[in-house]
């Protein structure tokens, strides 16, 4: 970027790409789940929320690589009120294994309609990369949620590619 504005030639931005809304009601339980930088939209959220009078509780998960990468921390826990319950974890591998996708399997159960598994009690967000938001959704699945009750920007602007299929 500093070389183009050197050079003095035309800029283009793009802004912010997706199609996820809040749902119209507040009264529907929240799980907002970021990956890294995602916390941004996350936040984003909360702000929003923080203005609402009537809101159902909002479950923040915050998945970082390591703890240095949880920049806004504090910010986050000095929010913490009745309505929001914030969890942060750091861990950097990539398996199975990682401690935030395990409990983000978790709140995933437990987030379902007791008897259906299939049917959340709440919507969930998933905002981060693309890496991050596919991963996610495939641990959530795992957990027997339907995918149709995950939202993410990253469904929008880059969906997974059909996998093939075996025959």
């Amino acid at each position: 970027m500093d070389a183009l504005l050197a050079q003095g030639g035309p800029l283009s931005v793009r802004g912010p790409s997706g199609d996820v809304l809040l749902p119209e009601s507040p009264d529907v339980p929240l799980l907002l789940v970021a990956g890294g930088t995602g916390i941004t939209q996350v936040c984003a959220i909360i702000d929003e929320l923080a203005e609402v009078e009537a809101r159902a509780p909002v479950t923040v998960l915050w998945c970082t690589d390591t703890d240095e990468d949880l920049y806004c921390r504090a910010e986050l826990e000095a929010l913490s009120a009745g309505w929001l319950h914030f969890e942060c974890v750091a861990d950097a591998r990539r398996d199975a294994g990682n401690a935030g996708l395990l409990r983000l399997a978790a709140l995933a159960r437990a987030a379902t309609i007791p008897g259906d598994y299939a049917t959340p009690a709440c919507w969930i967000l998933l905002a981060g990369s693309p890496g991050f938001v596919h991963t996610a959704h495939d641990v959530i699945a795992g957990a027997g949620v339907d995918a149709a009750h995950v939202h993410s920007d990253v469904f929008a602007y880059a969906p997974r590619p059909a996998r093939p299929v075996d025959r």
